[in-house]
């Protein structure tokens, strides 16, 4: 009788022991499994990358042009056969941001087309300058409107030894041609610049966008 009430007391012991033991297995295994680390890592958020004109292009093919000489805005469309109607409200709808008949020859211009089997027209850019640009959004609704890239302003340093001239000078050391011709109007009355000497040297520190 004592051996059956010693073991009826073992197992009233054990069972709830067992049923810890358990749990705080099953816990550990769950929390190990739902760890927040892993679960971000195999889930890695990919954000769409927006081009410099402000809309996103990554699943568009880009193709760059040149304008030519009399080409205009409906020359441009015409390129891309579009259909007659839709030209006429391109640039109807245009008239507003842009005068058409002031499209530069030498400007580029960018085609924004989707991978579809119809190659449709999703963007056109013109570069009115190298900041700002004209976008015909040909989307779900036509939409134009002007806008600017994003400038950032940067310090920048030449400098060079003379052995011909200054502006040949500043070339060589792969400045801007803009840059030679800035500085001969800045020190034009405190320079002479057609009598500098050969083996005269400068340095110029200059702010560029």
């Amino acid at each position: 009788m004592k051996t059956g009430k010693n073991t009826t007391i073992f197992y009233r012991l054990a069972y709830p022991i067992i049923s810890i033991a358990f749990f705080t297995a099953l816990f550990w295994g769950w929390t190990e499994c739902s760890d927040p680390e892993t679960s971000i890592s195999s889930k890695q958020i990919v954000e769409p990358q927006v081009n410099a004109f402000g809309f996103c292009s990554d699943s568009l093919d880009q193709q760059s042009f040149l304008v030519q000489r009399n080409e205009t805005l409906s020359d441009i469309l015409l390129n891309f056969d579009l259909p007659g109607d839709s030209i006429i409200r391109i640039v109807n709808r245009s008239r507003d941001v842009l005068d058409v008949r002031k499209i530069i020859a030498g400007n580029t211009y960018h085609t924004f087309t989707k991978e579809d089997s119809l190659n449709s027209l999703a963007y056109i850019v013109y570069e009115k300058s190298p900041v700002n640009f004209i976008v015909f959004d040909l989307n779900d609704s036509l939409n134009v409107y002007e806008s600017a890239k994003e400038i950032s302003i940067r310090e920048n340093q030449k400098s060079a030894v003379i052995n011909n001239s200054l502006y040949v000078s500043l070339i060589q050391s792969d400045a801007s041609p803009d840059l030679a011709i800035k500085l001969s109007q800045i020190f034009a009355w405190q320079i002479d610049f057609y009598h500098l000497q050969e083996g005269d040297n400068f340095k110029v520190i200059y702010e560029e966008m």
